[in-house]
């Protein structure tokens, strides 16, 4: 099966339901598959190719082929609910904390809506954990599934390397 993502009348995007949501062409086609919808997070890139959140505590190093002049100065980092962990306890140097603004049990998995950097990124958790709103706990975004988005049209860029 595949489908298309139209906008104004445009083909955005054709592919199957799966290659849409793991590579999307843009934000808009990120935006079109997923619930909850894909969390957006605003960067800069300095010339040393260390790519950081602009209001979260967050960085990933896109490598050489970014330093070389290749990389835009600001960029947009998607990264899925799923992508997002959320612990009690710091899970090694990459995790930061946050405070939970709310929870959302939904049986096999519960949705926790996470505040930093002055903005709500939402993580999908499995199972039923005992978390509450107004705890602190630390995060730690999966770098390999971050996406890169950049330009007045919000192009897919690629994925920072491992």
């Amino acid at each position: 099966d595949r489908i298309c993502l139209l906008r104004r009348g445009r083909i955005v995007q054709i592919g199957s339901p799966l290659e849409v949501y793991n590579r999307p062409v843009d934000v808009y086609a990120a935006q079109q598959l997923g619930s909850p919808p894909i969390n957006l997070l605003a960067a800069r890139v300095d010339r040393s190719g260390q790519c950081r959140t602009v209001d979260a505590p967050f960085a990933v190093q896109l490598g050489a082929a970014w330093t070389d002049g290749g990389a835009p100065e600001t960029v947009v980092i998607g990264i899925r609910p799923e992508d997002v962990a959320v612990s009690r306890d710091a899970s090694g140097a990459d995790s930061f904390e946050a405070r939970i603004d709310a929870v959302e049990p939904l049986g096999p998995y519960t949705i926790v809506d996470l505040h930093f950097g002055g903005q709500i990124v939402k993580a999908q958790v499995g199972g039923q954990p005992d978390f509450c709103a107004d705890e602190l706990v630390f995060v730690r975004l999966n770098r390999a599934k971050c996406h890169l988005f950049a330009g007045s049209a919000q192009q897919h860029l690629g994925y920072p390397p491992n």
